[in-house]
């Protein structure tokens, strides 16, 4: 019996019916669409052998370039000299694959801004809306509760945007038809500062020393180091770790006295 399927439009569809008799004999196939006949359909007919021997017919209706007006219920008629059959009605739902109507693009905040990324798409049955950050349903702020999706699922907000909201957002559209996807990078600009304040020290010569110089911004911080005002960079004793914000002098000697400074 032909089987009940969807059939996406501007594509080809299929359905298949086939036949035996004992003893066999030349079959004709008819194929008729809502009780009423088909006109000029396109059939492909063969016979094959099973691994026992038996002979089985088999029509293929094409329907090629499908539009709406293709939907309905199809039934397959076999006749030959014994008689005539009727196989079971199959239904056919047209569907249209979805198409973006409005995408998500690139955008740039700062800290404290509200993010606003758009997405609509059509398609027959309406597709769903979904969203994933870099590839996953872990958005922190949701857990924070700084996310918010419109009912109409066309617009997703972030507000007091941070950093940690960095990323690619996806946006699907999927229905029965088929999945198509979209995305957008959200960069948070963060004005760059010091986590905390640098402190004196003091070493016995011949011991280690580290300078941290703790910053946050996004992007991350370009950090310059300056000892009484002059630029500072590595050498045998002097190296930089973390990103410069650790400034490590190897075996202090009394030379290496004096006001340092770390700049943003």
């Amino acid at each position: 019996h032909p089987k009940s399927h969807l059939a996406i439009k501007n594509q080809s569809a299929n359905l298949i019916c086939s036949a035996t008799s004992n003893p066999f004999s030349n079959m004709t196939f008819l194929w008729r669409k809502n009780n009423g006949n088909i006109s000029n359909p396109t059939v492909n007919e063969n016979v094959t052998l099973s691994e026992k021997g038996h002979p089985t017919a088999t029509s293929v209706l094409i329907i090629p370039d499908v539009s709406h007006s293709d939907s309905g219920k199809y039934q397959c008629i076999v006749s030959n000299k014994f008689g005539t059959t009727y196989s079971s009605r199959a239904k056919i739902n047209i569907v249209t694959f979805p198409h973006f109507t409005q995408t998500p693009t690139n955008v740039t905040v700062k800290t404290g801004d509200t993010v606003t990324l758009n997405c609509a798409a059509t398609g027959d049955p309406p597709p769903e809306i979904s969203w994933k950050k870099d590839g996953g349903n872990d958005f922190p702020a949701a857990r924070e509760r700084r996310m918010n999706v419109m009912p109409t699922d066309h617009l997703f907000f972030i507000v007091n945007a941070k950093t940690n909201d960095m990323g690619i957002y996806s946006c699907a559209a999927r229905n029965p038809a088929g999945l198509i996807i979209a995305n957008a990078t959200l960069t948070v600009l963060q004005e760059p500062s010091f986590i905390k304040v640098m402190e004196n020290k003091e070493v016995t010569s011949g011991e280690s020393v580290v300078l941290p110089c703790m910053v946050t911004g996004s992007p991350k911080p370009v950090l310059k180091w300056l000892k009484e005002g002059i630029p500072i960079g590595p050498s045998e004793r002097h190296y930089f770790t973390a990103d410069d914000q650790l400034l490590v002098i190897l075996t202090a000697e009394s030379s290496d006295a004096g006001r340092y400074e770390c700049e943003i």
